[in-house]
């Protein structure tokens, strides 16, 4: 048998672990207790420095409390970095034992397959002050409640931490927690337990401050069928004040209320959350006249709606804005199978104002919680990838050349950056701006759209074509054409148009364009002879119907080179 007695000593006790930080030695030093004793004891202790790190402890046996790790009537208490398995008690914690300690933090433990006869069959926190994160809960079993962990009493926060695969003979198959003073919990997964009775997932009871629970995945929970009539196989909620934020409740199954039950004596209320395909119902409510209840809903996405929940006559039901009642399109796929698709409807479907929630920083996933301006429904928020595009108006007239631009941009961007000259200098930090271009020939508009998450560039090469002359070295190139004119001008149903070339020219182009700028129709576009030439307009456009009258410009393109444009007047 091996066991270890701290003796009422403040000390710091660990593995090679402790000094390498190589978490070979953790599952390598192993603290056996043979089946017989208390692995580890750790009582009245007055120093602010205990700490356990860094082992194994298995195979403890005791009649009460903490068959692996006991730690009562502590000022101070840190268990780090430990496997705790296969111990077992007659009575409370089958892995792990605490209470009445002032200050306890129990950081990346994992409590698997352990066993108690009556509450917290991997662990169990009386009425301490105590701070779990990264802490796993794995596959055990308590008679009574809390087949995972139990907490009684005291100021307790759990985050990052998972309860999974733990069994209760009547509640609280992952969790139990009930009558504590203050409890909060942040990114916890909540899966696959079971309980005989009530609550499959987790138990929140007769608790005298405000139960916070967020950004949590409640899934696969069950509880019996039968003559026991299980209830609330995610959660049961019971003569307390909680309120859940962003927590993805699905595939949960029992008798009544799949997702959530609240009982009588409660305010609870429901913000961000999905509750989807929980079996044979979402939601289940019963009231007491003496300890009355409340429900409020809002910016979630319940199966079923409204008119799917059944609520007692004598219950205060709020049901408030934001909320839908649509498939929520899960990614189905990988760690976080319940995260949202990029084109599901609880995408910037949350509150809008998140003031007073007291969100956690990052989702479940770690992204940060609030992406885009605007919160999820559910305890993901979607990285959705920036990719930038834009359009123009339009993208040909004669200078000066007016054009709106619009963003079409995916991805949820925030901040726009546009650069109309090609020159590396943004023109305009506008969504949709306007752009006068003043000088003639192609120009390359460039969009780079971001957030502050990720970024993407669009840019279009020669989009922007301006009619005039082209210069070169600051002067102007004369070209190989002259655009003449056209007679008669006003005219009523055909002018005609006339250019010279001096010299044998190929891609001439004569071009007319409406008032603001829109090609109407090209008259010429081929290789021509030098000498004078003309062409006879009749006043349609290149599909052959007839233009309206007003203003038009021409303008005559030899290659690269550009004339001037000219206006005539179409009379109707």
């Amino acid at each position: 048998m091996e066991n270890i007695n701290y003796n009422g000593k403040s000390i710091v006790l660990g593995s090679l672990f402790l000094t390498t930080g190589n978490p070979a030695h953790i599952t390598e030093t192993v603290i056996d207790g043979n089946n017989q004793e208390r692995v580890v004891i750790i009582e009245n202790v007055t120093g602010t420095t205990t700490v356990l790190c860094g082992f194994t402890i298995t195979n403890g046996n005791c009649y009460f409390g903490g068959g692996g790790v006991s730690c009562m009537d502590n000022s101070s208490i840190t268990l780090k970095n430990l496997i705790v398995s296969n111990n077992l008690t007659e009575t409370m914690g089958g892995g792990i034992y605490l209470h009445e300690i002032s200050n306890a933090t129990i950081e990346d433990v994992i409590a698997t397959d352990n066993a108690c006869g009556m509450n917290g069959g991997g662990i169990m926190i009386s009425q301490s002050e105590a701070f779990l994160t990264n802490v796993k809960a794995l596959n055990n079993y308590s008679f009574s409640a809390g087949g995972g962990i139990n907490c009684q009493g005291g100021n307790i926060i759990i985050e990052n931490s998972q309860m999974s695969g733990n069994v209760s003979g009547w509640s609280g198959g992952g969790g139990e927690m009930n009558n504590t003073n203050s409890l909060i919990m942040n990114n916890v997964m909540v899966s696959d337990n079971y309980a005989e009775g009530t609550g499959g997932g987790l138990v929140f009871f007769g608790n005298n401050g405000t139960v916070n629970l967020s950004n949590s995945v409640i899934t696969g929970n069950s509880g019996s069928f039968g003559s026991w009539g299980s209830i609330g196989a995610g959660i049961l909620v019971g003569s307390c004040t909680a309120e859940f934020t962003n927590v993805t409740f699905s595939d949960n199954f029992c008798e009544t209320a799949g997702a959530c039950w609240v009982s009588f004596g409660t305010i609870v209320t429901f913000i961000d959350c999905i509750m989807w395909n929980n079996s044979p119902n979402e939601i289940g409510i019963n009231d007491s006249p003496t300890n009355p209840t409340e429900v409020t809903i809002s910016y979630s996405d319940i199966q079923g709606g409204e008119a799917g929940i059944e609520v007692p006559a004598t219950v205060t039901f709020n049901w408030m804005e934001g909320n839908i009642d649509e498939d929520p399109l899960f990614a189905f796929t990988g760690e976080h199978y319940y995260s949202l698709l990029e084109d599901s409807p609880c995408i910037n479907a949350g509150i809008p104002d998140t003031t007073g929630l007291n969100l956690p920083e990052f989702d479940f996933a770690g992204n940060p919680r609030v992406l885009d301006g605007r919160i999820e429904m559910g305890a993901y928020e979607v990285t959705v990838l920036i990719s930038a595009d834009f359009i123009a108006s339009y993208t040909e007239g004669p200078a000066p050349f007016t054009v709106e631009f619009t963003d079409l941009t995916t991805g949820y961007p925030t901040e726009w950056e546009w650069d109309f000259n090609n020159d590396g200098v943004i023109d305009s930090y506008d969504q949709n701006p306007v752009w006068t271009f003043e000088e003639q020939g192609y120009h390359t508009v460039s969009l780079t759209s971001s957030n502050a998450y990720n970024e993407d560039t669009d840019i279009k090469e020669d989009y922007i074509y301006v009619v005039g002359y082209v210069s070169v070295d600051e002067d102007i190139m004369p070209i190989a054409s002259q655009l003449i004119g056209n007679y008669p001008n006003p005219f009523n149903t055909t002018t005609t148009i006339s250019f010279s070339t001096t010299k044998n020219t190929e891609n001439t182009e004569l071009i007319i364009y409406n008032l603001i700028g829109q090609k109407i129709k090209s008259l010429i576009n081929q290789n021509m002879e030098a000498g004078q030439h003309s062409v006879i307009w009749d006043g349609t456009d290149d599909s052959g119907k007839t233009v309206s009258g007003g203003m038009y410009f021409y303008q005559l393109k030899v290659g690269k080179n550009i004339s001037e444009s000219k206006r005539m007047m179409l009379l109707k």
